[in-house]
């Protein structure tokens, strides 16, 4: 009974964190970077939830190491582990959820194994250790702020859009450990470049400070000035009723620690394999068809396009070979594409340089 009511509550928390994650992307304010995704995030989110669960990941590390197993042997397995659940648990809450984003399938005997995709995401699955740090169910903020500061320091507001501000200080603390964050503060820049309307040789020191810095907050000028720190305070204030100097409210700027640097790269790796898994495969098909005539010295055949190239790729990604007529409908739309040239025994080439 009690294993029951388990798997009762569970699944009602399912509906209502999906209900509430649709809800919450459909709102039409909150906007965040979307710069660092190629594809749905409510897809790369479901997959990132399925994986915050240590139950699941160590199903998937079972499954990697040992092939395929049926229920009853995952059910010993993990309790060897120290993950002690009952079978029909094991079914619903853990391996359910899996199938469902295509780490997991059945097959005829019932037994359960790792799809292509599984096979990806076990091989990187040491890498995934801070996963489970994050909320499960959620709208993976914190995995998008992370990946979007692997360029460089970024203001909080361009990282995580117009969430409300106790929101975004959620976020922050839940990856506080993974990067650093400066304190928002007042800063000020030069609006009238006009240096005659400076009438003491004080605010013009301030004045050339901030033309020199283009925007700074008056800590930065105090350190620059030859003058008194309190002199600085009444000089910038003098500015500011003129209009010469103008305040701009700064948000706080995020960077990455070493250790967040390899979170963060560990993630981007695991997106980029999500978006390769949710392509169509035709466009997949397309661009392994382009990339291996590119790199050729000459013409290739049809066998050797197929066999040395196309295969291997297609097969790592998707588990299975090329469907042969999916094969000719790919050539055929590259050469009305005026991309594809040539034929099976003379060989294939690219027509134009793309």
């Amino acid at each position: 009974m009690c294993s029951l009511m388990r798997v009762v509550i569970y699944n009602l928390k399912e509906v209502l964190l999906n209900a509430t994650f649709k809800m919450h992307n459909s709102r039409s304010d909150v906007v965040v970077n979307m710069r660092v995704i190629g594809s749905s995030w409510d897809t790369v989110c479901r997959v990132l939830n399925a994986l915050k669960n240590n139950s699941r990941r160590s199903i998937i590390l079972l499954l990697g190491e040992n092939g395929g197993m049926d229920i009853a042997e995952l059910q010993r397995q993990l309790k060897a582990r120290g993950h002690v659940h009952s079978k029909h648990t094991i079914l619903t809450c853990y391996i359910d959820p899996l199938i469902r984003v295509g780490i997991l399938s059945r097959r005829d005997d019932g037994c359960f194994e790792l799809t292509a995709f599984g096979r990806r995401i076990f091989k990187m699955l040491d890498k995934l250790y801070f996963l489970s740090e994050f909320p499960y169910g959620s709208k993976c903020y914190e995995e998008l702020a992370l990946v979007s500061l692997i360029d460089g320091p970024r203001d909080v507001r361009e990282v995580l859009g117009n969430l409300r501000w106790n929101e975004i200080s959620r976020i922050i603390g839940r990856i506080s450990k993974y990067v650093v964050k400066s304190r928002a503060g007042n800063f000020f820049k030069i609006e009238k470049e006009d240096p005659s309307l400076c009438s003491r040789e004080s605010e013009l020191e301030v004045f050339n400070i901030l033309k020199e810095l283009k925007m700074a907050p008056v800590k930065e000028i105090i350190k620059r000035a030859r003058i008194k720190p309190r002199t600085v305070y009444k000089r910038v204030n003098s500015l500011l009723r003129k209009g010469v100097v103008s305040r701009v409210k700064r948000a706080p700027i995020m960077e990455l620690t070493d250790e967040g640097r390899r979170v963060a790269s560990a993630l981007a790796r695991l997106i980029k394999l999500i978006e390769e898994e949710n392509r169509d495969p035709k466009e997949v098909l397309k661009k392994i068809v382009i990339e291996c005539l590119r790199s050729s010295d000459g013409p290739m055949s049809e066998i050797e396009l197929v066999e040395r190239c196309i295969s291997p790729k297609f097969r790592e990604l998707y588990g299975k070979d090329v469907d042969p007529e999916v094969f000719l409908e790919i050539k055929r739309e590259l050469k009305r594409e005026g991309i594809l040239e040539g034929d099976p025994y003379t060989g294939y080439y690219l027509k134009c340089s793309i």
